[in-house]
């Protein structure tokens, strides 16, 4: 069940799928093993890693480490992504890096990444 943080952020996610051309899929379950699901708020498409970053609301030190090992990228998002701010989600973008096919990458997308 989603609080009302994890259903802002998804909401301002859905702004910046149409705004940005993200791929989006909200919510999102993985299934990790035959009758094992976690479930995230929603998966951000080709950016963070090749299968995309899985969006959580609250940190979870033992899901992230069961989730490690399919391959996705984990990002754990609080009050400040309650609302869309484009410049603020290109940023995050840029920093997870862009794993999709290079025609579908986005004009605004620089690769630069927060830190160096």
């Amino acid at each position: 069940m989603t609080n009302q943080l994890g259903i802002d952020i998804t909401n301002a996610w859905i702004e910046a799928s149409k705004e940005l051309g993200v791929k989006i899929k909200a919510p999102f379950m993985l299934q990790l093993e035959r009758d094992n699901f976690i479930e995230s708020i929603l998966l951000v498409e080709d950016f963070g890693s090749k299968l995309g970053t899985l969006v959580f609301v609250e940190s979870d030190w033992l899901v992230n480490e069961k989730i490690k090992p399919s391959g996705y990228g984990i990002s754990t998002l609080g009050e400040t992504y309650q609302k869309y701010n484009r410049d603020s989600f290109i940023e995050m973008l840029n920093d997870w890096g862009f794993f999709g096919d290079e025609i579908k990458k986005p004009e605004w997308y620089s690769g630069e990444p927060w830190t160096n």
